[in-house]
């Protein structure tokens, strides 16, 4: 999926990914600073803490399991 940054200042990079809520389907918000990255559903208020890895064809996304139920 590619995105459009949609914020950009010093250090920190906000963008939307249309349709990029593994819950709902909803767009998902992505904020990208130094270290750290958060994003957000408004449409079913997930927030969570993905991981990011730049590849040839893009930048993947990854939501790890935050544990065994």
């Amino acid at each position: 999926m590619r995105h459009e940054p949609h914020v950009q200042t010093e250090g920190t990079n906000d963008l939307k990914l249309p349709n990029g809520c593994i819950l709902c389907g909803g767009d998902l918000e992505v904020r990208v600073t130094e270290g750290t990255t958060r994003s957000f559903c408004a449409r079913c208020r997930w927030i969570s803490s993905p991981h990011m890895q730049r590849h040839e064809d893009g930048i993947h996304i990854v939501h790890p399991a935050g544990g065994l139920a």
